[in-house]
């Protein structure tokens, strides 16, 4: 997701900032917030769109085999032309707190799908919770050594993932059908695609069915781990005071303790770097770095963690390609360690070569981007046919990028 002030493009909607005040929580509410939700599906059989509420009367369902998923259709009056817009995540809430309100009005003169990630629908799995619960509970007693692997693989094993079933995200052939089934029923003419950071990945799956796309922040897709997780280790994080340790922030069940603290760093990297370095200045810095913890995490509650990390985990994994041994992955920080459990995972999961896709017609990146660094799209935009990337100022997926994107196209670049 992007952060930061504005208007902002979601990539992975967990919080925006308003830097001149105070913290304002626009994802899903982490920490010891009852409004963060595990899923948001009736298991009795209610209408899956009865769930939400910013985009109840744009939602619609459709059946593929078995599975009924969600997504948004906003109609323009007079065309069948039709842009999807993926705004990335894996592990976002697509139809909920991610949806990209401000994008949607813009494009006003076609009609615009989004479609919703299956976690915030799926039916819960016996004895997952309490392995993500264990797997908190584990890492922030232990961290900064690694979480058990033992505690990793149960998480894997329990909650199902890596299974190709597409329960917790949508793998490539799960969201190419999607698109081709609801444009059929829809009757709609797909012309655009705009993807935010990991929407790359589902341009892979689509990029013959548009006439053009554009990639704001795109995720290296098919890079190495090793690779990646080098480029993201090489960011530097703002730095926050460690006289936060030990302070139980108001309103929060659990005092900051070394983990929040890196969770927080890691967290701000999503904001451009001025304001990244800027944020922690003159607040109450623990309260911050408790809801900055809490929002990466997905802890809410008190050691509940959502199952918004099992689609990061489910997509991520298998997006790039040959991960490390998992004491390997842990030299890499906190990113290597969040994603540890593809290398103990690996050998049961598709791999990045299922994303091969043409070129878009226009690539974005913002300078000094936390998430997906500079380099990264440079490594994405080197391939065959690939147009340079358009390098602007901002945060990860900043909407400069596809303002930027608009005027090149205008100007028949």
């Amino acid at each position: 997701m992007s952060r930061g002030t504005g208007r902002i493009w979601p990539a992975r909607a967990l919080i925006a900032f308003a830097l001149a005040g105070s913290l304002v929580l626009t994802g899903c509410q982490g920490g010891d917030s009852s409004g963060r939700s595990r899923a948001g599906t009736d298991a009795h059989g209610a209408d899956p769109c009865d769930a939400l509420t910013r985009t109840r009367s744009l939602c619609r369902t459709i059946t593929l085999g078995d599975r009924t998923f969600r997504y948004a259709l906003t109609r323009a009056t007079t065309t069948r032309k039709t842009a999807v817009v993926d705004v990335g995540g894996p592990g976002v809430a697509p139809l909920g707190s991610a949806y990209p309100r401000d994008l949607v009005r813009d494009l006003g003169a076609v009609n615009v799908l989004v479609i919703d990630e299956p976690w915030t629908t799926a039916a819960p799995v016996a004895g997952c919770d309490s392995a993500l619960t264990q797997w908190y509970a584990d890492l922030r007693l232990r961290w900064p050594q690694p979480a058990d692997d033992a505690t990793l693989r149960t998480v894997a094993r329990t909650c199902r993932l890596f299974e190709g079933d597409d329960r917790w995200t949508l793998g490539p052939h799960t969201y190419r059908a999607l698109v081709r089934a609801i444009a059929a029923r829809e009757h709609l003419d797909l012309t655009e695609f705009y993807g935010f950071s990991f929407g790359s990945v589902r341009w892979g799956a689509t990029a013959d069915m548009f006439k053009g796309g554009v990639l704001v922040s795109p995720f290296p897709t098919g890079m190495t781990a090793a690779r990646y997780l080098a480029l993201r280790a090489g960011v530097r994080p703002p730095a926050i005071d460690p006289d936060v340790l030990g302070i139980r922030p108001l309103g929060r069940s659990l005092d900051v303790v070394p983990l929040d603290v890196d969770a927080a760093r890691l967290e701000a990297l999503y904001l451009a770097p001025g304001a990244r370095d800027r944020m922690f200045a003159g607040r109450d810095r623990a309260t911050l770095v408790g809801r900055l913890s809490d929002q990466l995490l997905g802890r809410y509650g008190t050691d509940s963690v959502s199952h918004a990390l099992l689609a990061y985990w489910d997509g991520t994994c298998g997006a790039v390609d040959s991960w490390p041994a998992a004491g390997v992955s842990h030299r890499y920080g906190l990113p290597g360690e969040l994603l540890r459990i593809c290398s103990l995972q690996q050998d049961t999961m598709p791999m990045a070569g299922s994303y091969a896709s043409r070129p878009p017609t226009c690539v974005a990146v913002a300078r000094g981007d936390g998430i997906v660094p500079e380099r990264a799209t440079t490594w994405l935009t080197s391939r065959p046919g690939w147009p340079a990337p358009i390098v602007v100022a901002g945060g990860h997926a900043t909407s400069a990028g596809l303002t930027a994107c608009r005027a090149r196209s205008r100007a028949g670049g």
